[in-house]
């Protein structure tokens, strides 16, 4: 088995497609992102869709949010990324 991961924590106005669909096919990757949905080109809009490995989380904030709205999001993406490595070995992105 395997015990390695890589973590992946994106904020931004949209969703990261190109990783969500990375993540689909590779279990080991976790994708949780805090972006402004909806909003063109309507990935990543959904909150209940985790993938087809169960390894994201899109963590949604709506146009003209405030900070508070912003962090709560971004606070869901930690715990999301914090409860699946924990005692595992890997790697952990921000991007923005």
């Amino acid at each position: 088995e395997i015990n390695q991961c890589v973590g992946r924590l994106n904020f931004n106005v949209h969703a990261g497609n190109g990783i969500a669909a990375y993540a689909d096919e590779e279990a080991r990757v976790l994708y949780a992102s805090a972006h402004q949905a909806p909003l063109w080109p309507n990935t990543g809009d959904d909150p209940s869709d985790t993938g087809l490995q169960g390894n994201r989380l899109n963590a949604c904030v709506k146009r003209g949010a405030d900070s508070s709205e912003f962090c709560g999001a971004w606070d869901r993406c930690l715990k999301f990324v914090a409860e699946r490595v924990a005692g595992r070995n890997g790697l952990l992105i921000v991007s923005a």
